[in-house]
This record gives C-alpha cells, sequence and structure tokens, in this order.
C-alpha cells in the first residue's frame, strides 16, 4: 500500500444510521404502539364501562409491543454488538502477537467499511507494511 493511501478513506458512514433498513419501521410501529397503550389507559379512566373492552386490547398492545421491542434488540445485537464484539477479540488478539488474526466480514450493516478497512490493516501489518 503506497504511503498516504490510507483505508480509512474508502469508510463513509450512512446519512443517518438509525434510518437505515427495516429500524425505522420498527420504531414507527413501537410509536404506534405507544401511542394506542395511553390511549386505552385514558379509555379506562374517561369511559370504567368499556373496561371488559380495553382490558383485552391492552394484553394485546402489550404483546405487540414486547414482540417490537424483541426486534429492535436483534437489529441492535446482530447489527451493533456482535461487531464491536469481533474488532474487539481481533484486537486482542492481535495485541498478543498472533498477526494471522482475522475476523468475518458482514455483509451489511453499520460497520462493514470499518471492519472491512480493519482487516486491511490487518493484512498489511502481515505483508510487512509497519516499518
Amino acid at each position: 500500500m503506497p504511503p498516504g493511501d490510507y483505508p480509512a478513506r474508502s469508510y463513509r458512514w450512512p446519512a443517518n444510521p438509525l434510518l437505515a433498513g427495516a429500524a425505522p419501521r420498527l420504531l414507527i410501529a413501537l410509536a404506534a404502539l405507544m401511542v394506542a397503550a395511553a390511549a386505552s389507559i385514558a379509555g379506562l379512566y374517561l369511559y370504567p364501562r368499556a373496561t371488559p373492552l380495553l382490558l383485552p386490547l391492552q394484553a394485546v398492545l402489550l404483546l405487540l409491543a414486547a414482540a417490537v421491542m424483541a426486534a429492535l434488540a436483534r437489529r441492535v445485537y446482530l447489527e451493533v454488538i456482535r461487531p464491536i464484539g469481533s474488532v474487539r477479540d481481533w484486537a486482542s488478539r492481535v495485541r498478543r502477537g498472533d498477526h494471522t488474526a482475522r475476523f468475518s466480514l458482514p455483509e451489511h450493516g453499520q460497520f462493514t467499511g470499518l471492519l472491512r478497512d480493519l482487516s486491511q490493516i490487518g493484512r498489511w501489518y502481515r505483508e510487512g507494511g509497519v516499518e
């Protein structure tokens, strides 16, 4: 790799990482569920006679909100926590002297470019690019 041609130049963050993929749909669904739950709670106080109808509705809303939260947690794990853990493991192996350490590159996600650059740095280091 010629001097001055750093891998980090090729890496660019998306305009807004929060709005990438299915995350906006999940956040909108969660917000809609919270508004519906707030409306049903208000309905319990404003119309006490409607309690037999509103309690099952609240149970369904609670289950839907739990499902949306589980989907959001899964996305955070797959796209944030797992790549950061991979980088941490790679860095600790390199620090211990294992210069052949590699990590698997995800096909998509926020950290794909960063992981590609780190992999290139590791390859460059193994090939004797460091003086």
